[in-house]
């Protein structure tokens, strides 16, 4: 970060989305509260502001392991893993808070497949 700072670049840290399970984002809440705390870069607080993502439709994948460290069990719900609309919704919050774009992931998903791209869709 010393250099960083030296040479005027601006750190962005993102924290981790929140995941769809009450448990897991329980269990998360510290290390995103450690996370708030840094103060030589940018915070991207995706812990909080993916909240208010449509969860049922962004925690479609099916886990095909164990994944113990994650509560998870082979063909359950993958509740860390966001599909690609919840990676859009990353990406918006991401756009819109370090580089001040507007973007509509919805819109992102339709069009992508029709060959649109930013900013013309």
């Amino acid at each position: 970060m010393k250099m960083a700072k030296e040479k005027k670049i601006e750190l962005v840290l993102s924290a981790n989305n929140c995941p769809w399970d009450e448990r897991s984002s329980k269990e998360y809440q510290p290390y995103a509260e450690s996370d708030r705390k840094i103060s030589d870069a940018k915070l991207v607080d995706m812990f909080k502001e993916s909240e208010n993502f449509p969860k049922e439709r962004i925690y479609t994948f099916i886990s095909e392991a164990d994944i113990p460290e994650e509560n998870i069990k082979k063909g359950d719900k993958d509740y860390w893993h966001p599909n690609p609309l919840g990676n859009a919704y990353i990406a918006m919050v991401i756009l819109k808070q370090v580089f001040g774009i507007e973007f509509n992931p919805e819109k992102y998903i339709e069009t992508n497949g029709m060959g649109y791209k930013y900013p013309e869709y």
